[in-house]
């Protein structure tokens, strides 16, 4: 029986802390849920997305550079070739935007986005700054975490099990939000699965979930200054 390498204990390792981690996320409400609607406050979000950010990728990084060790994901890191993927992910992500913008509100999901209100006294520049540079580096941690690591530990199984099992994870981490969001989450995990095995990049998924989410926070602000939910911007 041959030993355990060092590889593995540390891919078992970080496996564990993402789970642990997700499990604090949900438990602290840094996701927004249909059965708790509602807003937390501006400094709430912004510092439940740079934790985010901090325990789902800076974290690995450090203890694998500590360790000597090469992190899983770490070739999908980089830009790939991005003279193949920039001008198809642009038209991609005006898509992603559109259906995000364009796709059925329901109550609860207009009590939930957009996520970050500043106070009304707010600099409009700054507004938009937090609002975009949060959620990018909320979802960049999400894509390494789920397309880069989890998707990389994977593959030793097979590309078709690895994005089979990753999806299947990824769509599991969104129920506590809905199951409608768990089902997109279906499609969307397989897409960004071979957007970044295909690219080499996690990149061009990162960008497409990020024009994604915009869209739908943008669509959100809207709907709720016009009153459609009852919910003052």
């Amino acid at each position: 029986m041959s030993a355990t390498s060092p590889a593995d204990l540390a891919s078992g390792a970080l496996a564990l802390w993402l789970a642990v981690a997700y499990v604090a996320f949900i438990a602290l409400r840094g996701l927004p849920s249909n059965a708790r609607p509602g807003r937390l406050g501006h400094d709430r979000v912004l510092a439940s997305r740079v934790a985010f950010f901090m325990a789902f990728y800076l974290v690995p990084g450090i203890a694998y550079r500590f360790l000597g060790l090469r992190m899983p994901g770490i070739d999908l890191h980089g830009p790939g070739d991005p003279g193949a993927w920039v001008l198809p992910v642009a038209g991609i992500a005006v898509a992603a935007f559109g259906v995000g913008f364009l796709s059925r509100k329901s109550a609860a999901d207009l009590a939930n986005y957009p996520q970050y209100l500043p106070r009304p006294d707010f600099p409009r520049p700054a507004a938009l700054a937090n609002e975009i540079g949060s959620w990018a580096l909320y979802l960049w941690a999400y894509e390494f975490a789920f397309r880069g690591m989890l998707l990389s530990m994977l593959l030793p199984a097979g590309t078709a099990t690895a994005i089979a099992v990753q999806t299947g994870l990824y769509a599991f981490a969104h129920l506590p939000k809905n199951a409608k969001e768990a089902a997109a989450a279906l499609l969307f995990g397989v897409a960004a699965s071979l957007m970044t095995l295909g690219w080499g990049s996690v990149i061009p998924a990162f960008v497409v979930h990020l024009a994604l989410a915009l869209g739908n926070d943008l669509s959100c602000a809207l709907k709720n200054r016009t009153g459609n939910a009852g919910v003052k911007i």
